[in-house]
């Protein structure tokens, strides 16, 4: 495999370039693999909004609000009038690195606010059908990282930035008067903003004045479908069923390099494999303003697959993938909502609460992640509001970043999202 090892930087004195080659045969510092994606932010494929968020994201049996597009589009067909949402989300993480060997490394903390999801639906009626078509724009993955490693006098300097979005087109039919069918066609492009990642790394010997500045820059493009059933079994429960096809999709990457001496740009186009992932929920509606909810969901990550030039690697682990053994993960999230009318019934104010189980794929393990969630809203016919707060923590984890010297990492994660939903045609 291919790992990012320090190389020779070439001095314009030959002497400083002698004494500095020896020096760095002993200082060497593992550094980020350069097949490795970071994916800071749930590695699981979850949907969007501010109420789904509150119910812990035990959403696939529900989903019977405009964000159902990103969770289950078979659920769209509950949505009688056409509406515009629109969802943004605000995230503080804190990440807390140790190491067990001599090394010396900074905690870092990051917040971003940005647009989450964006929809339009439109129902209507065919051949005496009640269908619904859906356009909307969704944050799929936050890729924005940074380690800084130190160690007798070599600096390791690693940032990871970008995000992965898809511009999406959902369509909804009632087959039956208790069963539903839908499906997502998404597509990744750099349509309205950039849809990719860069990486860049600076070994830095601040004795010598030497450095060397490595950066790889990735625009991604695919398309990729996503199905999903909701069954009203009886008057109380309704059950949901939701299929991500595997796809691939087309990296074009840009290699630069500067040692110092020389500068050099390389280019290559490369295919980045993303596993088939499902999930099946239930959604109990106990009384009329009370629900209960849960879902069950697997990602295959033992076959993400990253193909280059130089060969095939696991994003995960940068490695080989009959060397990483990574597993597939599976989510288990519960979702409770209690919906509060006003006297005059103009007006509701809903109560929402969830936990969840959310592991991480690692090498010869799942990093465990845990979380719960807490949400509110004001609901009228013609417009509602749903804000929403979820925290997210996990324990030694990411081992397997830099597992040659000990390296792991404790993650604490807050974020608040707000959704706002618009219901055209009513007075």
């Amino acid at each position: 495999m291919k790992k990012l090892y320090l190389t020779k930087i070439i001095l314009i004195h030959p002497i400083l370039y002698t004494i500095i080659g020896l020096f760095c045969g002993l200082l060497y510092i593992p550094t980020i693999n350069a097949y490795i994606i970071d994916l800071p932010s749930s590695f699981n494929p979850v949907g969007s909004g501010a109420r789904a968020l509150g119910m812990g994201g035990a959403f696939i049996a529900v989903a019977n609000d405009a964000t159902a597009a990103s969770w289950n589009p078979g659920g769209l067909f509950q949505r009688n009038k056409p509406e515009l949402s629109i969802v943004y989300d605000n995230m503080y993480r804190k990440e807390e690195r140790s190491i067990k060997e001599k090394y010396q490394s900074h905690n870092q903390s990051l917040s971003l606010t940005g647009l989450n999801y964006l929809s339009f639906t439109y129902p209507f009626t065919l051949i005496n059908r009640n269908m619904i078509f859906s356009i909307n724009y969704q944050k799929l993955y936050d890729l924005n990282t940074k380690y800084l490693l130190k160690k007798s006098g070599k600096i390791i300097d690693y940032t990871q930035k970008g995000k992965l979005c898809a511009y999406g087109f959902a369509y909804c039919i009632r087959i039956l008067k208790n069963l539903s069918f839908g499906f997502t066609l998404n597509v990744w492009d750099d349509f309205l903003n950039e849809n990719g990642w860069y990486e860049k790394q600076i070994d830095f010997f601040p004795e010598y004045s030497a450095y060397l500045i490595r950066k790889n820059d990735f625009s991604m493009n695919a398309i990729n479908a996503n199905f999903g059933f909701i069954w009203k079994i009886n008057d109380s429960i309704v059950s949901g069923v939701v299929l991500k096809l595997p796809f691939n999709s087309n990296i074009s990457k840009k290699y630069f390099e500067d040692n110092q001496s020389v500068k050099k740009t390389e280019y290559d186009n490369e295919t980045l494999e993303f596993p088939v992932s499902y999930g099946i929920g239930i959604a109990w509606d106990f009384r009329d303003n009370l629900i209960f909810s849960g879902d069950i969901y697997r990602t295959n990550w033992n076959h993400f697959i990253h193909r280059s030039s130089d060969g095939i690697y696991s994003p995960i682990t940068g490695e080989p993938p009959h060397l990483s053994n990574v597993k597939p993960t599976h989510q288990v999230r519960f979702g409770i909502e209690y919906l509060m009318e006003s006297n005059k019934e103009d007006y509701t104010i809903p109560f929402r609460c969830g936990l969840f189980y959310d592991p991480a794929p690692a090498k010869n393990k799942t990093d465990d992640f845990w979380g719960i969630s807490f949400g509110t809203g004001f609901i009228t016919e013609i417009f509602y509001i749903d804000i929403a707060y979820q925290y997210r923590w996990g324990n030694d984890t990411k081992e397997y970043i830099l597992e040659n010297i000990g390296f792991s990492q404790d993650l604490k994660e807050h974020s608040i999202y707000a959704s706002y939903v618009y219901h055209f045609g009513l007075k």
